[in-house]
């Protein structure tokens, strides 16, 4: 019997009783480039709809299989490990994969990828500022990245101008020394003002065009070029908005969420997702390091604290004081 290769698909298909993989055949012709993360079209119930490769196999409990249509794009753009995240997502929250993989994955825009691709440098050493570091077990939280350990904090610093209060200088100590271990971080806030605070201190730590930008703000072109950076593995550190966690970095070490309280990092679209425990998902799955940061510290946050998952990195109320 001659064997027969397989592609495993999610549909892109938002009814819930349809939430489950569908095995295709793959033709000659398309077996080169068919492999797990592609876009591709199938025929279901009667129409062509879009749908993910999951996984390519020779086994199928299926009698007979229709063929995959066509593949839309070679690009992998839903890896393993973000497939296996917008599943858990959506069973956490109540939705659909599709749902989920929606907000993972931008609107394919063609051109972007037939686009020669910039040349883009690896991240610059820089020296700490001594921010995170200056908090209690915040040095220890800092070697341990630096070491590719996957440890787990939030961060609470001192609301007041200078170093102690210094958001963005702290998170960027934890992104130096992940990415000083040769691993890839993501760093995620609210809105475009406080991207706006970041984006320069990136570029003056670690150098211009050594990171991307994902946010909805951009327009298609430019998200979805931003997007196949990452996914190609041409940058490993990505910040941005929301949708941001769901970035397909390679070699992943670390995931930051700045504000981690604010409304704005709840998704208003169905399943209602809220970016901090993405990222806490993430991090689980992912084996990979975890800061949740922000000038007051969530119920939520103080749970994972409480039960352990996570360590705090605050001063006291007296050096708070002292400090305001």
């Amino acid at each position: 019997m001659e064997q027969v290769r397989v592609a495993r698909v999610a549909v892109d298909m938002p009814l819930p009783h349809l939430d489950r993989a569908f095995d295709y055949a793959i033709t000659d012709e398309q077996a080169g480039a068919v492999q797990p993360g592609v876009r591709v079209r199938v025929r279901f119930a009667g129409k062509l709809r879009d749908a993910w490769v999951l996984e390519v196999t020779d086994t199928t409990e299926v009698e007979k299989l229709a063929p995959l249509e066509r593949v839309v794009s070679p690009e992998v753009v839903l890896p393993d490990a973000v497939a296996r995240l917008v599943r858990e997502v959506a069973d956490h929250w109540g939705g659909t994969f599709s749902d989920v993989a929606r907000l993972a994955v931008p609107p394919r825009h063609a051109a972007s990828e037939a686009a020669a691709r910039p040349e883009r440098p690896e991240p610059t050493a820089s020296e700490a500022s001594g921010v995170l570091g200056g908090y209690p077990g915040g040095e220890r939280y800092l070697a341990g990245l630096a070491a590719g350990e996957p440890l787990r904090a939030a961060w609470t610093p001192v609301p007041v101008h200078g170093a102690p209060g210094d958001w963005a200088g702290g998170v960027l100590d934890a992104v130096a020394a992940t990415v000083a271990a040769g691993r890839g971080a993501i760093v995620v806030v609210p809105d475009g003002s406080a991207l706006d605070a970041l984006e320069p201190r990136c570029t003056d730590r670690f150098g211009q065009g050594s990171f991307t930008i994902l946010t909805a703000d951009l327009g298609p072109a430019k998200r979805y070029r931003n997007f196949l950076a990452a996914a190609r593995g041409d940058v490993r550190l990505v910040i941005g908005t929301r949708a941001a966690v769901y970035a397909p970095v390679h070699g992943l070490g670390l995931v930051v969420v700045w504000d981690e309280g604010n409304d704005l990092l709840a998704e208003p679209r169905a399943p209602y997702p809220h970016t901090r425990e993405v990222a806490a998902l993430r991090a689980g799955q992912e084996h990979c390091g975890l800061l949740l940061a922000g000038y007051g510290r969530t119920a939520e946050v103080q749970a994972l604290v409480e039960r352990g998952w996570v360590v705090p990195l605050a001063h006291d109320a007296r050096e708070v004081r002292r400090l305001g």
